[in-house]
């Protein structure tokens, strides 16, 4: 009983390998070159999600800091609101205030005189 890798040995056809060997060895080393390639491909993906997420991460900073900007000139903006209705009040009080006076000193001096 022949051992079975001895018979698979004695059906491959070497003649045909050897003959074929440097072509072989061309595709295999072609392939490597493209796995490496693939690798750099990948490599140079991560690489730039790596930057994209940095990129990302500093505009949500840039984002929350306006964010807070518009809160700190909204609420300026409300205080001044508020200073401008006061002012307003008070404009309104010393023209009647004011309206007061005059016709007092007019009807002062009309009954003098």
């Amino acid at each position: 009983m022949p051992i079975p890798w001895l018979a698979a040995l004695r059906m491959i056809p070497w003649s045909t390998l050897l003959a074929k060997g440097p072509a072989m060895a061309q595709a295999a080393d072609a392939l490597l070159s493209g796995t490496r390639e693939q690798r750099r491909h990948a490599a140079a993906a991560a690489d730039e999600i790596r930057r994209l997420n940095e990129r990302v991460e500093e505009l949500e900073r840039e984002n929350s800091a306006h964010a807070e900007l518009g809160k700190q000139m909204s609420d300026q903006i409300e205080a001044l609101t508020l200073a401008t209705e006061v002012l307003a009040v008070r404009q309104r009080w010393f023209a009647v205030i004011a309206a007061v006076c005059v016709v007092s000193l007019l009807v002062v001096v009309f009954t003098r005189g």
